[in-house]
Formats: C-alpha cells, sequence, structure tokens
C-alpha cells in the first residue's frame, strides 16, 4: 500500500524533490495535453459520423427525386399529357462538371425516353431544355449532387449532356 501511495504522490501535479536536490515540475499521468488529444479524437469521430449520416440522408433525398420524377413521368404518359415515357436514374456524369456540391459517385442524371424508336438529337435537347428551363429543379438536382443532366432514347447508345452548375443561375449579383 505504501507503494501505491508514494508513486500517486509522485504522479501529482507540483514541486517535488528529485533525489539529487534539484526540484522541477511534475505533470500528472493523464495531463493537460491529454484530455485536448481525447477531445480531438472525439471531435474527429462526431465529425465522420456526421458526414456519415449526411451522405445516407442525401442518398435517400437522391433515391426520392428519382422515385418521384417517375411516378410523375408514368402518370403523365398514363394521362396521355406527354407522348413519350420518361425514366429517370443515375449515372457516372462527366467528371469535367464536377462542382463544390457534387457527389462522390454517380454524379449524372439520366432521363431515358422509351420512345421504342431512336430519337433524333432535337428531341432529346427538346426534353433537356424542359428540365433545364426549370430553376427549381435543377437547383435541387445540384444540391443533391448531381452535375450532369444526360437524355438518352431507349434504342441508341448517344445522347445529349449539360452540365447543370451553367443553368442554375448561381451567384449572381445582388440587387
Amino acid at each position: 500500500m505504501r507503494f501505491v501511495v508514494s508513486h500517486f504522490k509522485l504522479l501529482q501535479s507540483g514541486k517535488r524533490k528529485h533525489a539529487n536536490g534539484i526540484k522541477h515540475q511534475t505533470l500528472p499521468l493523464m495531463g493537460a495535453t491529454r484530455p485536448k488529444a481525447a477531445e480531438k479524437i472525439s471531435f474527429m469521430f462526431e465529425n465522420t459520423w456526421n458526414k456519415i449520416i449526411d451522405w445516407f440522408h442525401d442518398r435517400s433525398e437522391r433515391n426520392k427525386l428519382v422515385r418521384n420524377f417517375n411516378t410523375t413521368a408514368r402518370e403523365a404518359f398514363i394521362e396521355g399529357t406527354v407522348p413519350t415515357m420518361l425514366k429517370a436514374s443515375f449515372s457516372k456524369g462527366v467528371a469535367e462538371y464536377k462542382h463544390a456540391y457534387s457527389a462522390w459517385f454517380n454524379t449524372g442524371f439520366r432521363i431515358q425516353a422509351l420512345s421504342g424508336r431512336r430519337l433524333s438529337r432535337d428531341e432529346m435537347i427538346y426534353i433537356g431544355n424542359v428540365v433545364l428551363h426549370n430553376e427549381q429543379l435543377v437547383r435541387r438536382l445540384i444540391v443533391l449532387g448531381w452535375d450532369t443532366l444526360e437524355v438518352h432514347d431507349d434504342v441508341g447508345t448517344y445522347g445529349c449532356r449539360w452540365k447543370l452548375s451553367e443553368y442554375a443561375n448561381i451567384g449572381l449579383m445582388i440587387e
């Protein structure tokens, strides 16, 4: 018991005499730097955990937007409002179109026109312009991590691509 008490006293902060008579400052075993390091590790863990939660939340919001787009497009096709069935999905996107809010992967928002035939370039541009003229939708796509809008048909392999950030009117001067 005496050994434990004497060593405990040595670990307490304060002045103590060393064997050679020189006084020096001792720090406790869990000194002032340890709690700061523990707080830093705790902060890093919380920050990483928050990023993971945000990623799942954003992923959920992205899936919800695609699901809502597909439901609305299907209903419009059934009602006869639009002549072609549209289907939205994720795509790889274009690396040169990346912006500050781009997701880590699947940064393309692909709209496939299920017409059963090859669409002309003008028809694909028309579908893309309908989306791009809806500024609220374009901004929502950007905030949810998409940077590329792609329009394709269900027969061909080529389509049209747009850089979404050019159509969002972001960064304009406040009057």
